[in-house]
Formats: C-alpha cells, structure tokens, sequence
C-alpha cells in the first residue's frame, strides 16, 4: 500500500510551533490561475499546501507526490497551484456541481476560448 503524505505522527511533528503559519494569508499574494472567484474558495490555503508538499518532496529525495485529489474543487486553486508550481505530477479535481464541472472539462479539453468567446458573445443554446 502507498504511503498518504504524512501519518498522523509526522502530521503532528509538522503542525507544532506552526502558529504562525495558521494567520490569515492575504489571498491578493497567491498568483489568480482560477477564472472563478469561487465562494468557499481555498485560496487561504495555498501557502500551507506548498509548505506541505515541499517538506513532502524534501522527506522523500525530490519526489513530488504522483496523484493529489482536490475534493469540492469549485475555482480549482489547489490543484492549479500544485500543477502550476511543477508540486504534484497529477491533480484530479472532483466537482459536485454539474455546471462547475462542465467548465472545467471544457477548459481542461483545451476549449477556453471558445467557451470565452460563447460567454463574452453571449451566444446560448435554449
């Protein structure tokens, strides 16, 4: 079986003395990858990711984690940042909302523009 990220004892070891890390981020620091602005959005988390997955990388000689899972994905930061930033080899984003989603598999199908060019023209199916 694969090992998660960290067991609870490493968890523990990396969590102690990390008060400072839990003060508010200002999200206006973290690069805009995400045409959402998303509520409920985890923008406020993308230091800690990276924190975590490069003590991860530093633990494991230079490994990156093969497969992140974005759960509740919604304007998808998590997963932009960690493929973005080269942290992760691969991000599933997992997404409820049915339009959300559709917006992302067009994005990601290499369709931004057209979809752009649908919405700034406004040109709907009924």
């Amino acid at each position: 079986m694969q090992k998660l990220l960290f067991d609870d004892a490493e968890f523990k070891s990396f969590s102690a003395g990390k008060e400072d890390s839990l003060k508010a981020v200002n999200v206006a620091s973290v690069p805009r990858r995400s045409p959402f602005r998303y509520p409920g959005g985890k923008t406020w988390f993308v230091p800690r990711l990276r924190e975590w997955l490069c003590r991860h990388a530093k633990h494991n000689v230079g490994k990156r984690p093969r497969l992140m899972v974005e759960p509740f994905a919604g304007g998808g930061i998590i997963s932009l940042t960690a493929i973005f930033e080269n942290l992760v080899e691969t991000s599933l984003m997992v997404e409820l909302d049915a339009e959300v989603a559709a917006v992302w598999q067009t994005i990601i199908a290499g369709e931004a523009e057209w979809l752009a060019e649908r919405i700034l023209n406004r040109t709907y199916a009924c």
